[in-house]
């Protein structure tokens, strides 16, 4: 979809259209003027930023790709604070509803284009989080919650994602930003065991660590991992692709880079994860050459064995254990929420505030944690049908991409892309079935982008990708 200067001078309605829209901006601006003069004045640069999105809506794109991963970045307003990436995220949703209004009142033909990937399981996710309200202690907090995150990571990082990005090259360029940040974040990772704390060489590994009294992405060693788990796949598609043998060794060096880091997270959940992706890759991609593929992996696993040795070391450490605890402790806090509410659960948004009030957990282990996995988290809050509805959205989604990605050659550029964005996808859903990232931009902005591509590759089926990419990065 696009804005077209031809259209507003061959018609009357996209003219009119605009002085409509001018005349109520005005009476706006003026009725702010009476609450205060300051909304006025912010209220025109605003403006024109969500103007200026809704003509070029992939800026906000980008912008969101190098955010996405800092959940830790916030902006705080009063009692107001959010990621940067979510302030984004906002701008853009309403710049793409000014948008689609103009196509409503000028050409509803380019309404008929937009994507609705798994609307049907979205809406009755929706409408369980509505009927769980009834169950919250807290009804304000639970309505809230609905809204957001519930709605807001469908509408901001799935819907607007597949309906923005329409070209190959919008595309090329994301895949490329996204991995970029995934390199950066590896590299703060390196930083990250360089300065830390631990007692002796033997304990540390690759975690966060604060720059500049801020912890960009948040959490922990578990925060780095979930990002390798997106990236490394990107970078598999990104390394056949490049123009130059110079590219693709940076590509290749960051790509190794990235495992690495993965693996001193010493994350039990981000080895997993790429071991399910790599099986993925194998299983579908390379499938008619297992008896290589076995080789070769059993080749990688006994250079790795002292790593696997050292995992096995570390879990055993304190820190580990104590973490252990933390979790069968929340796992029990939900599972008695469960228990008390199991088809509706006991309200959106009321899971830590119950751990407050658990006295033993607040005495063993000071502020309280959200529930260490979307099955523990969903199941508490939303009971049974909360579960079968996000569990529904999630499956559908990675249904809808493999069936496109099994529609193209195996040897194909397309093929290719899908099934790498299709190990990304399944990697970091599977990744929070054992962390907390399950509502926010670190997971939905990576499955909105590999969404996108199958979408881009419907409409240019039959063209290799090299040829549609009319600009590299």
């Amino acid at each position: 979809m696009s804005f077209s200067l031809e259209l507003i001078q061959e018609s009357g309605r996209p003219r009119s259209t605009m002085i409509v829209g001018g005349i109520l901006w005005v009476l706006f601006l003026a009725g702010l003027l009476f609450v205060n003069p300051l909304y006025t004045i912010l209220a025109i640069p605003l403006t024109a930023v969500l103007v200026w999105w809704a003509i070029v809506p992939t800026v906000p794109i980008y912008l969101m790709a190098l955010t996405y991963p800092l959940i830790g970045f916030e902006i705080v307003v009063g009692a107001l604070n959010a990621p940067v990436v979510d302030v984004v995220a906002v701008g853009a949703l309403f710049a793409w509803i000014l948008r689609l209004a103009w196509f409503y009142f000028t050409d509803r033909k380019e309404l008929k284009k937009l994507h609705f990937p798994g609307v049907i399981f979205f809406i009755a996710w929706l409408l369980v989080a509505f009927l769980s309200v009834m169950n919250s202690w807290d009804i304000a907090l639970s309505i809230k919650y609905v809204f957001r995150p519930i709605a807001f990571f469908y509408l901001a990082y799935v819907l607007y994602v597949v309906n923005v990005i329409q070209k190959s090259t919008t595309l090329w360029r994301l895949l490329f930003l996204v991995y970029l940040i995934g390199f950066i974040v590896a590299l703060y990772g390196l930083y990250g065991l360089a300065v830390s704390d631990a007692a002796s060489i033997w304990d540390k590994r690759v975690t966060t660590a604060s720059l500049f009294g801020i912890n960009p992405i948040g959490g922990n060693h578990n925060s780095i991992a979930d990002i390798m788990v997106t990236t490394i796949p990107i970078g598999f598609f990104l390394m056949l692709h490049m123009k130059t043998l110079y590219q693709q060794k940076f590509i290749f060096v960051g790509l190794l880079l990235m495992i690495a880091v993965n693996l001193l997270t010493f994350s039990r959940t981000g080895w997993l994860a790429l071991l399910l992706e790599f099986s993925l890759l194998a299983a579908f991609q390379y499938r008619h050459h297992l008896k290589q593929v076995f080789r070769y992996s059993l080749g990688v696993l006994l250079v790795l064995l002292p790593l696997v040795l050292y995992m096995v070391y570390f879990s055993l450490q304190s820190p580990v254990q104590s973490s252990n605890e933390n979790r069968l402790i929340l796992n029990d806090i939900a599972l008695e929420m469960f228990q008390e509410h199991p088809w509706f659960g006991q309200g959106p948004g009321t899971f830590i505030p119950t751990v407050e009030r658990n006295n033993v957990y607040i005495e063993q282990f000071g502020a309280p944690l959200d529930a260490h996995g979307i099955v523990q988290k969903v199941g508490s809050e939303l009971g049974v049908l909360g579960l079968i509805a996000y569990i529904s959205l999630a499956t559908s989604l990675v249904w809808l991409l493999f069936t496109n990605y099994r529609t193209h050659p195996v040897d194909s550029d397309w093929s290719y892309l899908l099934i790498s964005l299709l190990m990304m996808m399944v990697g970091t859903i599977f990744f929070q079935l054992f962390q907390t990232s399950y509502y926010v931009a670190k997971l939905w902005f990576p499955i909105g982008l590999a969404l996108s591509a199958l979408y881009v590759a419907r409409s240019e089926k039959g063209k290799d990708f090299d040829s549609v990419i009319t600009h590299r990065v």
